[in-house]
């Protein structure tokens, strides 16, 4: 069987056989043969198409090529994008926005009917800025020239040339063609670049970015972030670390804080420096501890803005100079109530603190309260009951420190009677006074 060129359909084909010798029967067979249609295929030269407006009309061609010979036809989305039928695209003038073409090829000879969509987005064209100029204080001009298809302006400055952080501005006239931009910052190089846009059934479309311009603000002031925080209180901070921790009362709107400390050590003041940067409530601030080291502590906030740059708050008040020292904590334990007619007191004297303390002969004495007559100067002495001039009591030990009556003869001590010593903690003297009954109170000289 021969099919013949250009056929499309069905057609059934019967077939019969005989045996002439009549050793088989006769038989019969049957086939349906189906010849489809070639599917269509439209190509163009492109799968879409992105064209900038202009201020006249612009064409161009689909370059579009079918299989066989059937009839091809165009329509357009879009009255302002017309398709001829030999498949030229013309846009009209300042036209923006995005059109649907629709490419039909009908149906002939063994090839089915097809069709495909490509889509023309038209865009604002590039904007040229014709002037950038610190005009005033802390503000830059910028000047352009207005391109076809406009319906608004987007604007970025920014110090960072690449601006992957910027600030912007939206214009949404298209007959602006000058802006002010405000609060930039003294001394600092700003980038800026412009772009047109119009919004076309609520769809923004956005035109190239302009070429970038620079400039420099030279006119201005220092531009401060508004709200000023305040040190609240310093701790020490506990545990092994010598360090104040700095408090504050946060401000609204700021994206961190920085401490500076000043140091006064023998009458000598330091410049100020950066303690370091904090987003919390507080900052521990690492020093060195002592009486006659007098530490000053202000701060400032900041602000992060979108343009790249940082703006920050006056300075805090200033804290008055504070020393980091450690108040002495030790317990003592008075080896005797009461004792009539002696010559030696004993107390055992635990060093709870984190430093040595040092206990002093000098100035010690017994009082009691009742009789005058029984109060005595006291000398430190050892094991061996020679005078000493101090004990010292590492810090988390305990030592027995003996006294000995230096002059006035033997006396007696009860419960209330007063033990007075002087000793050092931390660089700090102080006056203690133990009793077995009212324990241990000590005073800074």
């Amino acid at each position: 069987m021969t099919i013949p060129a250009g056929f499309c359909g069905t057609v059934t084909v019967k077939a019969a056989a005989e045996d002439p010798e009549g050793i088989y029967a006769p038989a019969e067979a049957e086939a349906v043969i189906t010849v489809n249609r070639i599917t269509n295929k439209i190509t163009t030269s492109a799968a879409s198409y992105t064209k900038t407006a202009s201020t006249s009309a612009q064409s161009f061609t689909l370059g579009t090529k079918v299989k066989g010979t059937g009839k091809v036809t165009y329509k357009s989305s879009s009255s302002s994008v017309k398709v001829s039928s030999s498949g030229k695209v013309t846009i009209a003038k300042n036209y923006v926005g995005k059109a649907t073409i629709t490419i039909s090829v009908a149906q002939k000879g063994i090839y089915n009917a097809a069709s495909k969509k490509v889509t023309v987005t038209v865009k604002p064209a590039k904007t040229v800025i014709s002037q950038v100029t610190n005009s005033a204080a802390n503000k830059v001009t910028v000047k352009w020239k207005k391109p076809a298809g406009v319906g608004g302006y987007q604007i970025q400055y920014s110090v960072k040339s690449d601006f992957s952080t910027a600030g912007k501005l939206t214009i949404t006239s298209g007959s602006t063609l000058s802006r002010v931009i405000s609060s930039l910052v003294k001394n600092k190089k700003y980038y800026i670049r412009i772009r047109a846009y119009k919004k076309v059934s609520g769809t923004n479309y956005y035109g190239a970015w302009s070429a970038v311009k620079s400039v420099t603000i030279k006119k201005g002031k220092t531009i401060y972030f508004e709200g000023t925080p305040k040190i609240s209180r310093l701790d020490v901070v506990d545990g092994d670390v010598d360090a104040f921790r700095v408090n504050y009362k946060a401000v609204t709107g700021a994206d961190g804080y920085q401490i500076y400390y000043q140091v006064e050590q023998n009458s000598k003041l330091s410049a100020w420096k950066l303690a370091g940067k904090t987003t919390g409530n507080s900052l521990e601030v690492k020093v060195k501890h002592g009486k006659n080291i007098f530490y000053y502590f202000r701060m400032r906030a900041y602000k992060k803005r979108a343009d790249g740059t940082v703006i920050y708050s006056r300075y805090s008040a200033e804290t008055d100079g504070t020393a980091l020292y450690y108040n002495p904590d030790f317990a003592t334990f008075m080896l005797s109530d009461a004792k009539s007619s002696t010559n030696f007191v004993l107390i055992r004297i635990t060093n709870n603190g984190k430093f040595n303390l040092r206990v002093y002969s000098s100035r010690a004495k017994l009082l009691d309260h009742d009789y005058d007559s029984y109060d005595r100067d006291l000398q430190l002495i050892d094991s061996d009951l020679n005078a000493i001039s101090y004990v010292d009591i590492p810090a988390g030990e305990a030592v027995l420190v003996s006294f000995m009556v230096k002059s006035g003869g033997p006396t007696w001590y009860d419960k209330k009677t007063d033990i007075r010593y002087r000793f050092r903690y931390d660089g700090g003297m102080y006056y203690a006074y133990s009793s077995a009954y009212y324990g241990t109170n000590y005073y800074a000289e």
